[in-house]
Order: C-alpha cells, then sequence, then structure tokens
C-alpha cells in the first residue's frame, strides 16, 4: 500500500486506502494477541495456564464449550475452538489448529470432570 502511495502520489483516496488497510492490518494483530493470551498452554495436575501466565486450578472448572464453525466453500461444520470454563467466568481456549497434539489433548477434555458438551452454532 505504501508503494502505492508512493508512486500514485498522495491523493485522498490513496490516503483512505492505506488508513483501512492498516486499521485492518491492526484488528487482526488484535485477534492473533487475544487468541494467543487466552489460549491453554500448559496442561498439568493442578489445573490450566493461559498464554497471558493466569493459572486456573481444575477444582474451579464449570465445563466445557463447543464452538463449531461452517466452511463457507464446502458447506462442512468443524471445530472453531474449544472452551474450558471456570467459576471466575475467564475461559480458556483450545484452538485445534494450532495444536501439534490435538488427538491427546481432545482425549483430555473428553475425560474432564464435569464437562458438558454444548453445541453453538
Amino acid at each position: 500500500m505504501l508503494l502505492v502511495l508512493l508512486t500514485n502520489g498522495i491523493k485522498l483516496t490513496s490516503a483512505i486506502l492505506l488508513f483501512l488497510n492498516t486499521l485492518f492490518l491492526l484488528a487482526v494483530c488484535y485477534l492473533l494477541i487475544k487468541a494467543n493470551r487466552q489460549a491453554a498452554h500448559l496442561f498439568d495436575a493442578s489445573g490450566i495456564t493461559r498464554g497471558d501466565g493466569r493459572h486456573f486450578a481444575w477444582n474451579e472448572f464449570q465445563g466445557v464449550v463447543t464452538r463449531i464453525d461452517i466452511n463457507l466453500r464446502t458447506r462442512r461444520k468443524y471445530v472453531w475452538r474449544i472452551e474450558l470454563a471456570f467459576a471466575s467466568g475467564e475461559k480458556a481456549w483450545i484452538i485445534p489448529n494450532r495444536i501439534k497434539n490435538s488427538e491427546e489433548v481432545f482425549n483430555f477434555v473428553a475425560a474432564l470432570p464435569r464437562a458438558y458438551l454444548k453445541d453453538k452454532t
């Protein structure tokens, strides 16, 4: 976009496009940072540690919410993210396409105590 701005000169339409592109880039960066902070990074016997460093104990665990989305091209449903809800109202996310040991994590989530599954589209 900077190249377009430099080649066309500083015009109102070029400046508006540059501003909108920058705004879009900032929104995407914000969403990526938020997802990284909300994502569960460490599971252990005492609880879960999220990407922002907060630790949630298993005795505060409320349940599992599975978020489902639809692929627009194929019209197939897929798991977008799994949210582990805790008593404080906080959630830790498991994002399936961002983990390497997904089968192990899914088996662990399926065996969680007092877990309930709720599909929401």
